[in-house]
């Protein structure tokens, strides 16, 4: 074997040298870089996030109320709530999922808002004692979803103990299975819908909302939901594609009940599915569409209880966003939607509606969509008397 001169390894070892020099100093650089950006992302973090233990420990601001939301949903409805208590001169307290916050992302006023987080349910169940406690210190506490399978932490940390108490129940057995007449007596139970049994208060504030003209390709909004038929909305799109119609249909959902594997190569193009997104991303497209679908089959007995005991949020979403809707008679009035604010098909024909929405010129899409702001008022204006009601203001 060839021995290296000395002469020639010092060379070598020179340039080595040289090059991991150069290279340090490249990524000290970086590294420097590095960790001021993520200082700065951790700094910016640790003054926007407090977590259970600062809730516990903070001051208590005149007339304020707390709000509990312990799901990682049902957050579409926080903002409209919050709005009411702000509208009316209250402080509030929001105890949510961590990575939830951002569907608060438009709310405001923020000065009358502080956000605190917590990681998992057992999180709260440790603290439960403590929470209540803390609770019982507010003018009111709000539980954000009141449902029958959080029975046992509502009880563990005993809303029902504490005669300031509101309840938002999205199903309307959740008043029997969890005992809560004495609440509804004082108008301490809100229901998203107006079936006249609880307390009605919808929330359809979402933050500001971009003015929109219709789109010259027709553009519809859907939710990909569990248990849903979507068989009428392909058949209806196929008999449009066919007629050559402009139109896009974007989908976002939790659930996979309705994905692009349901969907025939021939009617690709005009479908968009987004998947499970961010609130922000969610309102980003429906301020970005048309028309707002709601997939409700008076021949389905979960769809039927949309009539009777729950309420669908893409109503909400309508009102909010101004967004004409697409819908079966059946469920129409149940949602206070008429000729003026929907177009309303009957049979589970979508055909006819989404036929009328695609062909509809922009004056008479501008009159519905005016038409739904005043729908989105009044609904606003009985549902601010019903939260009075609650906070026994006169």
């Amino acid at each position: 074997m060839q021995k290296v001169s000395n002469k020639v390894l010092w060379v070598i070892i020179a340039l080595l040298s040289f090059l991991f020099l150069g290279e340090s100093v490249f990524f000290r650089h970086q590294i420097k870089e590095t960790v001021k950006y993520y200082y700065k992302r951790t700094d910016t973090f640790i003054k926007d996030t407090m977590d259970i233990n600062d809730f516990l420990n903070c001051d208590i601001n005149e007339k304020s109320i707390v709000i509990f939301e312990p799901n990682n949903y049902h957050l579409e409805c926080m903002p409209g709530f919050v709005k009411y208590y702000t509208d009316l001169g209250y402080n509030v307290d929001i105890l949510m999922r961590d990575g939830c916050e951002e569907s608060m992302d438009r709310f405001e006023p923020k000065d009358k808002i502080r956000i605190f987080k917590f990681r998992e349910i057992k999180n709260i169940e440790f603290y439960a004692d403590k929470i209540f406690g803390k609770c019982k210190k507010y003018d009111y506490s709000m539980i954000h979803t009141a449902d029958p399978h959080r029975k046992d932490m509502i009880f563990r940390l005993r809303y029902k103990e504490n005669p300031n108490s509101i309840f938002v129940l999205h199903n309307f057995k959740s008043l029997e299975v969890l005992g809560l007449e004495e609440f509804r007596e004082k108008d301490q139970l809100f229901g998203l819908a107006d079936y006249g049994t609880l307390n009605y208060v919808n929330p359809n504030y979402f933050g500001n909302v971009a003015e929109h003209k219709k789109n010259e390709q027709t553009t519809f909004y859907i939710t990909s939901s569990p248990k849903r038929d979507y068989t009428p909305l392909i058949a209806a799109a196929n008999k449009l594609d066919s007629q050559g119609a402009n139109f896009k249909i974007h989908v976002t959902g939790h659930t996979d009940t309705f994905c692009k594997e349901m969907i025939p190569e021939n009617l690709k193009k005009h479908f968009e599915f987004h998947g499970k997104v961010s609130y922000q991303k969610m309102y980003s497209i429906i301020e970005q569409s048309d028309f707002i679908i709601i997939n409700l089959d008076p021949d389905l007995k979960e769809d039927n209880y949309f009539r009777t005991e729950r309420a669908t949020g893409s109503a909400q979403l309508g009102y909010g966003f101004h967004k004409p809707i697409i819908i079966s008679s059946e469920f129409a009035d149940t949602y206070k939607l008429t000729d003026d604010t929907a177009v309303i098909y009957d049979n589970k024909d979508m055909l006819p509606a989404m036929e009328k929405a695609i062909n509809m010129t922009g004056d008479t899409y501008d009159t519905m969509v005016e038409n739904m702001k005043d729908l989105c008022k009044k609904i606003y204006d009985i549902s601010l008397e019903n939260v009075k009601k609650a906070l026994k203001i006169q």
